[in-house]
């Protein structure tokens, strides 16, 4: 008799922890879609809004906005390279170095500079490697940049606070780079 108890209650403990691991592991992806989901505010949820979202990075007087000076990594501490790319879904960014942690945008090209904001992923300070995740993909044959953007602390992106980062030209950190071929994204 006290061996059946004894295993009705290893049993129940069992049952317990597995329930306890399944119950925890939903919550997480639940969290990180929810995470995922509303980091870019501002940002279009479908691609009828898509359309007719456009957020260029240049004041109406076609100067860039000023940096706050948080923002204002020490020059030559911030630097971004990218390669071109398979159009699709997603960009890839060889590698990001940032004295703080920041943004990387991805930009559509509008007659030779920068101007809708297809998607954001931050990037901690140090220097680090990763995809972009794009609201609507991007065309082969097509110009694109990837452009550092400072974040105000809220680790969400805000077209209107987290500007672009600027280099020691004065002028914002980024990389232009091309899509070719069709992805399977």
């Amino acid at each position: 008799m006290d061996n059946t108890k004894k295993s009705n209650g290893t049993a129940i403990v069992v049952s317990f922890l597995i329930g306890a691991l399944v119950g925890f592991g939903g919550f997480r992806l639940w969290t990180r879609w929810e995470e995922r989901a509303s980091v870019i505010e501002g940002f279009p949820q479908n691609s009828e809004e898509t359309e007719k979202f456009e957020q260029p990075f240049l004041t109406e007087g076609g100067e860039s906005d000023t940096l706050p000076s948080s923002f204002a990594g020490a020059n030559g501490e911030n630097n971004l390279n990218v390669s071109n790319q398979v159009a699709g879904n997603k960009v890839d960014i060889s590698s990001v170095t940032l004295s703080v942690d920041g943004w990387v945008a991805i930009h559509e090209d509008n007659d030779g500079k920068p101007s809708k904001i297809l998607g954001a992923r931050l990037f901690r300070a140090g220097t680090n490697k990763g995809s972009v995740e794009l609201l609507r993909n991007t065309l082969p044959g097509k110009i694109y940049y990837a452009m550092l953007h400072g974040e105000n602390g809220d680790g969400k992106f805000d077209l209107t606070s987290d500007s672009p980062l600027k280099g020691p030209d004065s002028s914002p950190i980024m990389k232009q780079f091309k899509t070719e071929g069709v992805s399977l994204n």
